[in-house]
């Protein structure tokens, strides 16, 4: 299918130029490259640091030289809403990921996935959805205090689960929501084209990162760059972090976005003992609700998102995570029964638009998060996911038990929601859903 074309020499058809080039390459390179993905008896990386103030770490741009490259399937079966009934449901992913050492401090990144399902994606062209994950340059001087960036980057902020108040750069970078699960999901995301700068003075850390528009509407096409969806506007993100002690991380964010009032934001991350680790994100800006948007009445308001939550280390390799969240801009019981009124299709697209922005549907929620190394035999993990919708009373429960052999992985997932009708999670055609997933690594 022909693609829409912006006029000759725009912004954005020479970005989507660049980034397909640096995509083309970056495979060559690759498949000449004698680097692999780490299998399951090679030496592990670092443990992640419990006062992170992000909860699926980016990969940093001075990484050492390295490639991962792994091909996944997925079948299983639906069970439906809306006298639907059953339906098979199938999916093939290839993921590419190359760290480079171009020369004395430069780095360049590569990350790229190709997700083929069937039945394709909500919104979708096709049945094939291409993600640029990221693509650019760093580069750093001798002394390792600054890092200067440009290009495609997945550029992730706050250490919550289930919402992330702070996570600026994630509104529309979901190209392919193939899992609920929320690390993937926030490192499947495709980057921001941007220039970034990052300044470590002691124990304090000073970013600034600059996104142009290049784009006006996202592009649902299988090979789109989708610039629409990452860059609709031109946008200004400083960052101030400290590690004000050993237990202790703050952060502090300004956004300035065209044609909008700047948002506010802080999280932080606090190590209340050996196994306990307190975090909480805020974000204050103004702009339509949810309700707003959907009901037409065009008015702007001024709210807050916050997130706080603990994650428990037990025994057992046990790591469980509670969280509890508000979304100033999401739907309040009677905005929800106001939106029902307008029929399901105004509610179907309630529920698109929030998922799209990547918010909370409802005013309130709450996020249990297990994990589980080690469940019966000490290859098998468990995760489980728990989203509940504390306004509409409907939830989502995803579970997944993996086994990770010599070269592959083997998994189990189960997800179910759970609502009245005209609810988040009793709305969707797809009431629960289990598959098999095969993961090999190259």
């Amino acid at each position: 299918m022909r693609q829409h074309r912006p006029p000759f020499l725009s912004p954005a058809r020479l970005a989507r130029g660049v980034a397909l080039a640096a995509l083309w390459m970056g495979a060559g390179a690759a498949a000449l490259a004698q680097g692999a993905a780490p299998k399951p008896g090679d030496p592990q990386p670092p443990d992640v640091d419990p006062l992170a103030l992000q909860s699926a770490p980016e990969a940093p741009a001075a990484a050492a030289p390295g490639s991962r490259f792994f091909v996944e399937g997925a079948v299983g079966r639906a069970s439906q809403r809306h006298g639907l009934g059953d339906d098979t449901v199938s999916r093939l992913s290839l993921d590419f990921s190359r760290s480079f050492r171009l020369g004395e401090g430069w780095r360049a990144r590569l990350s790229n996935r190709l997700d083929v399902t069937d039945p394709r994606a909500v919104g979708a062209e096709s049945r094939t959805l291409n993600s640029l994950r990221e693509a650019y340059v760093a580069w750093t001087p001798g002394d390792g205090q600054l890092l200067l960036e440009a290009g495609r980057i997945n550029l992730r902020h706050g250490p919550a689960y289930g919402d992330n108040p702070t996570d600026f750069f994630g509104t529309g970078a979901l190209r392919s929501p193939i899992t609920v699960e929320p690390l993937q999901r926030r490192e499947n995301r495709q980057g921001t084209v941007m220039l970034r700068g990052q300044w470590a003075l002691g124990t304090h850390t000073l970013a600034l990162a600059a996104a142009p528009k290049l784009d006006d509407r996202p592009d649902r096409s299988a090979f789109s760059l989708d610039l629409g969806s990452t860059n609709a506007s031109s946008r200004l993100l400083g960052t101030w972090g400290t590690r004000w002690s050993e237990r202790v991380n703050t952060q502090l964010l300004v956004l300035g976005e065209r044609g909008q009032s700047p948002r506010l934001g802080a999280n932080a991350t606090a190590l209340l003992g050996d196994a306990v680790v307190a975090y909480g994100e805020w974000s204050r800006g103004r702009g339509p609700s949810l309700a707003t948007r959907l009901l037409g009445t065009g008015a702007e308001v001024r709210r807050d998102r916050i997130a706080a939550g603990v994650t428990l280390a037990l025994p057992a390799k046990v790591s469980l995570t509670l969280e509890a969240s508000r979304n100033g801009f999401g739907l309040t019981e009677s905005e929800r029964r106001a939106v029902q009124a307008l029929g399901p299709v105004a509610f179907g697209n309630a529920l698109l638009a929030a998922q799209a922005r990547q918010e909370p549907f409802g005013r309130d929620a709450f996020t249990l998060y297990l994990t589980q190394n080690g469940l019966v035999w000490r290859s098998l993990d468990l995760i489980a996911l728990v989203r509940q919708n504390t306004t509409d009373d409907s939830r989502l429960v995803w579970v997944e038990l993996r086994h990770k052999g010599a070269g592959f992985d083997a998994a189990l997932q189960w997800q179910h929601l759970s609502g009245a009708a005209f609810t988040e999670f009793g709305y969707p055609p797809v009431r629960s859903q289990v598959q098999g997933v095969v993961t090999w690594y190259f």
